[in-house]
This record gives C-alpha cells, structure tokens and sequence, in this order.
C-alpha cells in the first residue's frame, strides 16, 4: 500500500508512461521513466524518456476529515533530434503519445480528474541534439485526513 495518494498517482503515473511503447498503438517507445527532476544526463542512452515530479498544487478542506487536492504534475520529456536537418517529429510524437495516454481512460484511470495544461518545448540545435518538452498536468483527487 502507498504512503499517500499522491504516491499511488505518480506511481500509477510513472506505470502508464511506461507504457508508451509501438506495440501499445503509441508512436513512441518510452525506454525510460524517472521520478523526480531529473538532468539530460540521466537518460543517455535510453531516449526517448520521461521525468515526473509535481509541484505544490492548491488544496481544499471539506467535511468530516476530508480535503481535495489538485496536484500540479510536471512531465519531462527527452528525445534525440536530426537539428541538423530540422526534424524535431520525435518531439512532437512522444509529447502526443503522452496526451494520448492521459486522455484513454483504459490506459489512465484519473482520466476524469485529469488536465493537460501548458506544454513548453526545447529544440536543441546541431550542438544540443536534443528535444525536451515540460508538460503540466493537474490531477484533482479527494482523500482522509492524513493520507495526503
């Protein structure tokens, strides 16, 4: 049993982002996903990958012990890119294959809970062949007193 339901999210998180795979109808195959804020240099060699970490997000008391909690979750992506000829699709594709996923409620069961805001991308260039997207994500979730 998790600690909290924070955890049991960004667990639940971390297991449907590993997911991402051609054989699951994605566009991308996702060789890695870390928890936390992690550095380019945490995923040479296993690109494309994820990075999962949430920042302070509101929360609401409610009767009889209960509160509502909105996570802010942040999703990093990382992917090898051709700059040099201008081809950032993979990019695009594992930012789309993430979407995809929190928007299938057979694969992300917090899909009614779950919104996808602001997406910030970086396209690296012929000396910094990579592209990175930060991606918010806020889930809403209820919970007892102390299992936060």
């Amino acid at each position: 049993m998790a600690i909290s339901k924070r955890a049991t999210i960004l667990g639940d998180l971390k297991t449907a982002m590993e997911a991402i795979t051609t054989d699951n109808e994605f566009q991308s195959d996702v060789a890695k996903v870390m928890r936390g804020i992690q550095p380019e240099s945490a995923f040479t060699g296993n690109m494309p990958g994820l990075a999962i970490w949430n920042e302070r997000g509101p929360r609401e008391n409610m009767a009889q012990g209960y509160s509502e909690r909105t996570l802010i979750i942040h999703i990093w992506g990382y992917v090898p890119v051709a700059a040099e000829i201008g081809n950032y699709d993979a990019l695009d594709k594992l930012a789309a294959d993430v979407e995809t996923c929190l928007m299938t409620p057979a694969r992300w069961a917090y899909f009614g809970f779950t919104e996808i805001g602001d997406t910030v991308y970086y396209e690296g260039g012929v000396e910094d062949p990579i592209g990175i997207f930060d991606m918010t994500v806020a889930v809403s979730y209820n919970y007892a007193f102390a299992s936060p």
